[in-house]
């Protein structure tokens, strides 16, 4: 007997915004999963997960780099419009996405999903000016998730939060610590890291923003979803 569809499915990138999920309340029916990092990994495991769960609405949620320099780093963001270099992804859920938007501490804002790790304050500058949008911050999954929602007819919204702020520099050689199919590679960065010991603390407080922004994030996807199915 095939399994009933799922009342709603929550998709995370890494496991370390998984893993904020741990233990915390969701309503029955409601299942958490991670695609993997990258747009790449993002489609694949999105498309797998709506078609073996088929949740009637699917939540995107992680942490996200902020293209406007009035975003402050662990601002909860909602998804207004989702668009990558192909241009915009199928919108997101209006009521998904008001009910959101309209909980406390909140800000609407566009997701910009990249190929690559933006690193330099220049670069999300300079992408924010090609944008022209207020607020905006780029990831690397918001559209992959997007498309393969709305492909299936599912609903859906992402929600992220601020991790680095637009006129932060993050390690500069992030950028090319990638694996075959465009995901971070913790081996590559962790050898990167050995080459560049004095960036090991901001490595280190990077972790910890990730870890503190997913507690934060997860406590409000719970919330939201507590409301929604």
């Amino acid at each position: 007997m095939a399994a009933s569809p799922a009342r709603a499915l929550i998709v995370t990138a890494m496991a370390e915004e998984l893993a904020a999920f741990a233990g915390r309340a969701l309503p029955p029916g409601v299942l958490t999963a991670s695609t993997g990092e990258g747009p790449k990994k993002a489609a694949l495991g999105a498309a797998a997960l709506c078609d073996l769960h088929r949740p009637a609405l699917l939540v995107g949620a992680g942490v996200a780099g902020a293209l406007s320099p009035d975003l402050a780093v662990g601002e909860i963001l909602v998804s207004r419009r989702v668009l990558d270099a192909a241009g915009d992804a199928p919108p997101p859920d209006a009521a998904l996405a008001g009910r959101a938007a309209a909980m406390p501490g909140t800000r609407e804002a566009a997701f910009f999903t990249s190929d690559r790790m933006l690193v330099a304050a220049s670069e999300k500058t300079a992408l924010a000016a090609r944008l022209n949008e207020e607020p905006a911050a780029v990831d690397m999954e918001s559209a992959a998730w997007a498309r393969a929602a709305a492909a299936r007819g599912i609903p859906y919204v992402v929600v992220r939060a601020v991790h680095d702020t637009a006129t932060e520099d993050l390690p500069d050689y992030l950028a090319r610590c990638f694996d075959a199919e465009r995901g971070i590679s913790r081996a590559r960065v962790i050898f990167s890291a050995l080459g560049r010991p004095g960036s090991v603390p901001r490595l280190l407080a990077m972790r910890r923003r990730v870890r503190e922004c997913g507690e934060r994030l997860a406590a409000f996807v719970a919330a939201f979803v507590a409301k929604s199915v």
